[in-house]
């Protein structure tokens, strides 16, 4: 029997494969706003046997998916009761939204989220990397030559204008942006962390910016005595959750072929008529180099 667990995130899709031997493997993805696409090629590449059985995550795939769900807060308990973990809570840090799970007795007991604001995502950190033509990987390398630069980071619009503003003129550079919107990511979570007013003794971290290594180190600084552990399964942990649900469904339901994996009625979006459409409304009685005089009490 092999058991299979899918999230849809914001940003991307992770998939995970287990077998009842115990053979893990996972996957993930940036959808670019295209999750079914990137899931067909996903199983393109990995096939999928007879006889699977796949548990879905995260709202999107409720959306998009027919197939058993599950929430990502059970997914997450799923997959720390497979480790016999217990911590007192779970930072889920992802591309849109990052999350503090308080926890007791392995059970989630509350949620509490960022705002919506880009500038506390790490989504943002890849589009400002990609804006000074730096991918993740060399930005986080220049980073940790780089300097601290003081930025406006509360808000996304200011921090892009700030960032621009010193490159312009050569007060820093792309390294010193860098290492300080990394810093500045580690210090709005540990405030998060705070926030919640709950105990910290065991962190355990998940999401893709969990791959973030020196994000992690800053991190640290800022919850000293806070224990970060990081699992091999960390960057996809609500997927693997899901994956060891699908072990628990009853029944004969399996995946099927992928062609029946997702809803055929896509939710729609309402749209406005062609501005061309409404060149009829426009008044051109006066027009820049027409030599006409602006008429007084004119429209």
């Amino acid at each position: 029997m092999i058991h299979e667990g899918l999230e849809i995130g914001a940003v991307s899709v992770k998939w995970v494969r287990r077998t009842s031997q115990g053979e893990t493997v996972a996957e993930v993805e940036r959808h670019e706003g295209r999750p079914e696409e990137r899931i067909r090629e996903i199983l393109d590449r990995r096939g999928i046997g007879q006889g699977s059985r796949i548990v879905v995550t995260g709202q999107a795939a409720r959306l998009l998916t027919d197939l058993p769900y599950r929430s990502e807060t059970e997914c997450i308990e799923k997959a720390l009761s497979f480790h016999k973990l217990a911590p007192d809570m779970v930072l889920s840090l992802g591309g849109e939204t990052f999350s503090v799970y308080p926890m007791k007795d392995g059970a989630i007991r509350n949620v509490i989220s960022t705002s919506k604001c880009a500038a506390g995502t790490g989504e943002f950190i890849v589009q400002q990397f990609l804006r000074m033509g730096l991918s993740l990987e060399k930005g986080l390398e220049e980073a940790r030559s780089g300097r601290l630069v003081k930025m406006a980071t509360r808000c996304s619009v200011h921090c892009k204008s700030d960032a621009t503003h010193k490159l312009n003129k050569g007060e820093c550079c792309p390294g010193d942006i860098a290492k300080s919107l990394v810093y500045d990511l580690a210090k709005k979570v540990g405030e998060l962390v705070e926030l919640a007013q709950w105990p910290a003794a065991s962190i355990v971290l998940c999401g893709g910016v969990s791959r973030n290594g020196l994000f992690v180190e800053q991190l640290r600084e800022f919850l000293e005595g806070s224990e970060l552990i990081i699992l091999p399964e960390s960057p996809y942990l609500e997927a693997f959750g899901a994956c060891l649900c699908a072990a628990g469904i009853s029944g004969t339901r399996t995946a099927g072929a992928p062609q029946s994996w997702f809803l055929h009625s896509k939710p729609g979006l309402s749209s406005l008529k062609p501005l061309k459409e409404a060149a009829p409304l426009l008044d051109y009685r006066v027009e820049a180099g027409g030599g006409h005089a602006v008429e007084p009490g004119g429209r």
